[in-house]
């Protein structure tokens, strides 16, 4: 690396090429991941509409290079959440959050937006039952909630 007289570190060449090249730390669980395809997945789809927003040609030639590389990323973001299952409020929520943003780009669904709806209501439903059965165990709630499962021969208590 070279340096200038005011000590700014100035990158060559081969520097940035070695940045470049180093590949992004790992996610340290797959809610990291969500929560990494999520905001990748919004980012990409806000940036694509935003494109088009503000390219003032009238057949958004400038827009449509850059956008389809956007599209791209956010459909192989969209469907890694699809994949994926979310263990953690923080990975549900960012599954949660781009909701709307998807409901927007999305006027018919194909597989892979379908896939993703029902892999975020599996994970709310699987968390929620969790959470409700700890609440109920602690004796947190005044409700019954009818969706934890009950174990084998455990009467239900109608009282």
């Amino acid at each position: 690396m070279n340096t200038t007289r005011s000590n700014v570190v100035k990158l060559t060449r081969r520097d940035k090429e070695e940045r470049r090249s180093s590949s992004p730390p790992k996610p340290v669980d797959e809610n990291a991941a969500i929560i990494r395809a999520a905001v990748t997945y919004a980012q990409s789809t806000v940036g694509f509409h935003a494109g088009f927003a503000v390219d003032p040609d009238g057949n958004n030639s400038t827009a449509s290079d850059s956008g389809d590389r956007c599209e791209r990323r956010a459909q192989s973001a969209l469907a890694e959440l699809a994949r994926m299952k979310a263990t953690t409020a923080a990975a549900i929520a960012a599954k949660a959050r781009i909701v709307p943003i998807f409901l927007g780009d999305n006027p018919d669904f194909n597989e892979t937006d379908q896939a993703f709806l029902v892999g975020l209501a599996r994970d709310m439903h699987t968390f929620l039952v969790r959470v409700a059965s700890d609440e109920v165990a602690d004796g947190r709630t005044p409700f019954e909630y009818d969706f934890i499962p009950r174990a084998k021969g455990q009467a239900e208590d109608r009282s």
